[in-house]
């Protein structure tokens, strides 16, 4: 029987000093201007799983997203990669631990920041697809921006590159 995963549980990426628990996260219909539209939940305190998202480790797109300036604060240094003097650490490891306390390492490829608010519906719908399936191995990573706001969107991705033990977390990052 093939290995389906288990969901996430921690994130930590050393070279943004992130160290957050991960919650499970589900969509949700809201109201915005008199049409019910569907929105992802952004978990409080810590870094939220996009439920139906793959797990870590699996072929497929792991979506996680979390709040830049207010309940936990938890995806701030992501937010930061937005600005003019903070450089994208092309490269840096981010390590999920999923419910098995297996440790799955992706490597940051690729940011880009994406209009939000006031966005046309189509130019919102083609930012959507970052949270798409793919094909490969990726972690997708989702924030507000800028700091104290919410008008854009900071998207890193980052590709699977291997797997490590628990203990050599336990070496890079205490757990919390």
């Amino acid at each position: 029987t093939p290995d389906r995963g288990a969901p996430p549980v921690r994130l930590v990426i050393p070279a943004l000093g992130i160290d957050t628990p991960v919650v499970e996260v589900r969509t949700r219909l809201v109201d915005r201007q008199g049409q019910l539209v569907s929105t992802w939940e952004t978990a409080d305190y810590a870094a939220g799983y996009h439920v139906g998202s793959a797990y870590p480790g699996q072929v497929g797109n792991l979506v996680l997203s979390g709040h830049n300036n207010i309940k936990g604060q938890v995806f701030r240094p992501i937010s930061a990669l937005g600005e003019p003097d903070v450089p994208f650490p092309r490269g840096a490891l981010a390590y999920v631990v999923d419910a098995r306390d297996r440790v799955f390492v992706y490597a940051f490829e690729e940011m880009v920041k994406v209009r939000e608010a006031g966005a046309p519906l189509e130019e919102r719908i083609r930012n959507a697809q970052y949270m798409a399936p793919t094909e490969d191995p990726i972690l997708t990573l989702i924030t507000c921006w800028p700091l104290n706001s919410n008008t854009h969107r900071i998207i890193v991705r980052a590709r699977l590159v291997g797997e490590t033990d628990i203990a050599q977390l336990q070496n890079i990052s205490p757990i919390r």
